[in-house]
């Protein structure tokens, strides 16, 4: 199976973009803050670039385009993901000008001395400093889009789990983004299909990075990951109806269909399948039904 897997030519990383998600280097105000600076204007569990709903609405208007939706990797589930958030992201790039903004530079200076405590030696933060712009996110990921339609996967989980959207959706460097390269959402959603296979779980725990038996989804294994093709018809329709489905039998339904698709795909026997899915059925006993 795994000589199958790999006789593509094609790989998950020669056709997406894939990056990590944000580090801000200062989500909200700690108790290791609180004690270097004290009297300061704020206090423990404050949201410094990481705020909630009440400090969005009490902070900021609701025109404020740099104030992002921020979710977590909890928030990830095969195929789908929550698309409400409970959390905001102040997006303060190195590109961004703080004095062009009256709300977010006011919000910002209050948190200045606890963020100019960062590490401003490496990286995105090393250029801040010699551009005197103390205000920017650890690494901001400026050179992806996190509004177009995306894959988005958390760095470790015991399942391939993989969720799609095609909105604003931000979030720490335990999550992974996944597009494709021309932005074309069938393509996008077929890969959806793919990733989330029993096929592909096997490939991952074989072939890819664990912990334990946690699978490691960073860059490098998720680059790896060889397509047959990205673009199948009925993986395409079914993946499609499964974005919509409500009903818990029928998208556990759709899956099993899609798994017989992508057997077909890579060329799999009645052996082989049945391989497959003993080795799936083996390592998910004690997981719980994650369809």
């Amino acid at each position: 199976v795994i000589n199958k897997i790999l006789s593509s030519q094609l790989l998950l990383g020669d056709v997406c973009d894939i990056s990590q998600g944000i580090v801000t280097g200062l989500d909200k105000v700690s108790r290791k803050h609180m004690k270097v600076k004290q009297n300061e204007g704020f206090k423990y569990g404050d949201g410094c670039y990481v705020i909630s709903e009440d400090e969005r609405k009490n902070y900021f208007s609701e025109s404020n385009k740099h104030i992002k939706p921020w979710f977590k990797n909890s928030d990830i589930d095969m195929f789908k993901c929550n698309i409400k958030p409970s959390k905001w992201l102040i997006y303060s790039t190195r590109e961004y000008d703080i004095h062009s903004n009256d709300e977010i530079k006011k919000h910002l200076l209050r948190f200045e001395p606890i963020i100019k405590m960062r590490n401003y030696d490496s990286g995105e933060l090393k250029k801040a400093k010699r551009e005197n712009k103390w205000w920017a996110l650890s690494s901001s990921r400026v050179g992806f889009d996190f509004s177009r339609p995306k894959i988005v996967v958390p760095q470790r989980s015991y399942v391939n789990k993989f969720a799609y959207n095609e909105v604003d959706w931000y979030a720490s460097a335990d999550v992974y983004f996944i597009s494709e390269k021309n932005n074309n959402k069938d393509i996008v959603k077929t890969i959806l299909g793919i990733l989330n296979s029993k096929l592909i779980y096997l490939w991952l725990f074989k072939m890819g990075k664990r912990k334990g038996n946690y699978l490691e989804l960073y860059l490098t294994p998720l680059s790896n990951i060889p397509l047959i093709s990205t673009k199948n018809e009925t993986i395409l329709k079914i993946v499609k109806k499964i974005l919509k489905a409500k009903d818990r039998l029928e998208v556990k339904n759709l899956y099993e269909s899609l798994n017989i698709e992508t057997y077909k795909m890579y060329g799999l026997t009645n052996k082989e399948i049945q391989a497959v899915e003993r080795f799936y059925q083996d390592n998910h006993a004690n997981l719980g039904n994650n369809i």
